[in-house]
C-alpha cells in the first residue's frame, strides 16, 4: 500500500506536454529545430519537456566523428521503425503527448510544435505526477521517486515511464562545427520497456501511486549534472502520454546545472540589474553562443541564441521582460564552454 503523498500537488491541474524529437547528427536543419524547442519552453516554462531521439540504422544519426559520442539508441527504434510513428519518416519531427492528430497523425513537422503544444496544455488531466532524482556521485547511483495522484477516474490501464536525458553532449554537427552541443538527449529508460511498467488497471479519484528506481552509473558514461529525468504516464488503450513531468537531477545536493569550464570571466554589468543588464564576453576562437538564465530550482526562465560569433571581445544587452524580482544563473554557452554568473534582479 501506498504511503501518504510526499511531493505530489493533489489539486486538479492542466496537462503538461512530452515532446520526442527525432534528430540526427547529419541532419543540417536539426538544430534550427531544437530552436524552436527551446522557444516552446520559454512560452511555457516548466510545463514542457523534451528528448531527442537519435534511432539506429538511420543514415542521418551516424556520428559524424570516430571519437564522438554515439547518441544512437535502440529505444527510439520502437517507434521509428515499427509504424508507430506514421509512415512518412523525416527529420526533423516529432510527436507531441503521442497523440494522433486528425490532419497529421502521430508524427508532425516543427511548423506545428508549438500549436499542438499549446492545445494540449489548455486540457484538464486526470492525474498529476511528479518526482525527485537524486545522484550520488560516490556510489554512482541516481534514484528517481515517482508519485502519481489520479485526480479523477480513469477506467484503462495505466503504464508509467520514467526516462533519463542529458543536455550539452558536444559532437559535430552538420552545418554547425565540431562541437555543437546537442540539447535534452535520451540517455536511458529506467523503467525497462519504451511502453512503461504498468502501475494501475483502472484509478478512482484519490488514488495515490508511488515508485522508486535506480540507475547504476558506475562506467561513467552519462554526466548527470547535464541531466534531467522525466517520468510521464501513457494510456495502454490510445497509447497518449496523459500526463509528464521533468525535474533537472541534484548531484549530492546541488541541482544539475553544468560546471564552469570557461577559463575567461562572464562579466554583467550592472548587477543588481533594474530593467536592463549589458553581458560581455571574450572568445578565443569562432564560435556559436547561447545564454540561458536559470532559477534557483534549475528551471530555464530564458534563453537566446547568439548564433555563430567571431573570435574577440563581445557586449550583448539583456532585456529583462517578466521576470521577477530575485537571484538567478546567466549562463554563457559556447564551444570553448560553459560560463556561469549570480545576478539579483530588483524590479
Amino acid at each position: 500500500m501506498a504511503s501518504a503523498q510526499q511531493f505530489v500537488p493533489t489539486t486538479p491541474a492542466l496537462k503538461n506536454v512530452v515532446l520526442e524529437e527525432f534528430s540526427g547528427i547529419r541532419c543540417g536543419i536539426c538544430p534550427q529545430s531544437h530552436q524552436i524547442v527551446a522557444d516552446i519552453l520559454l512560452d511555457h516554462p516548466g510545463r514542457v519537456f523534451p528528448m531527442n531521439l537519435h534511432p539506429t540504422g538511420d543514415a542521418h544519426t551516424e556520428p559524424l566523428n570516430a571519437t564522438d559520442p554515439d547518441l544512437r539508441n535502440s529505444y527510439a527504434n520502437n517507434f521509428w521503425y515499427s509504424g508507430f510513428f506514421g509512415g512518412n519518416l523525416y527529420m526533423p519531427s516529432a510527436m507531441v503527448n503521442r497523440r494522433i492528430w486528425a490532419t497529421d497523425g502521430r508524427g508532425i513537422g516543427r511548423q506545428k510544435w508549438a500549436l499542438r503544444t499549446a492545445e494540449i496544455l489548455t486540457e484538464p488531466a486526470p492525474l498529476n505526477i511528479d518526482l525527485q532524482a537524486d545522484y550520488d556521485a560516490g556510489s554512482q547511483e541516481l534514484t528517481v521517486k515517482v508519485e502519481v495522484f489520479y485526480t479523477d477516474s480513469v477506467p484503462n490501464i495505466q503504464k508509467l515511464c520514467v526516462v533519463l536525458t542529458e543536455d550539452s553532449i558536444r559532437t559535430r554537427q552538420s552545418g554547425f562545427g565540431d562541437n555543437y552541443p546537442q540539447p535534452h538527449v535520451f540517455r536511458a529508460s529506467l523503467t525497462g520497456s519504451a511502453w512503461g511498467q504498468v502501475i494501475i488497471q483502472r484509478a478512482d479519484s484519490g488514488r495515490l501511486v508511488q515508485k522508486t528506481y535506480t540507475y547504476d552509473n558506475s562506467d561513467g558514461l552519462i554526466d548527470m549534472s547535464h541531466c534531467q529525468a522525466i517520468a510521464y504516464v501513457r494510456d495502454h488503450v490510445n497509447d497518449e502520454i496523459v500526463n509528464g513531468m521533468g525535474r533537472h537531477v541534484t548531484v549530492n545536493g546541488n541541482t544539475g546545472l553544468p560546471p564552469v569550464t570557461l577559463d575567461h570571466p562572464l562579466k554583467v554589468l550592472p548587477n543588481p540589474v533594474q530593467h536592463q543588464a549589458f553581458i560581455s564576453f571574450t572568445l578565443n576562437q569562432q564560435s556559436s553562443a547561447s545564454f540561458t538564465f536559470y532559477d534557483l530550482q534549475g528551471k530555464i526562465v530564458d534563453h537566446a541564441a547568439l548564433g555563430q560569433l567571431a573570435k574577440g571581445n563581445h557586449e550583448v544587452v539583456w532585456e529583462n521582460k517578466g521576470l521577477s524580482a530575485g537571484i538567478y544563473f546567466l549562463e554563457l554557452t559556447t564551444g570553448e564552454g560553459v560560463g556561469r554568473k549570480k545576478i539579483m534582479l530588483n524590479n
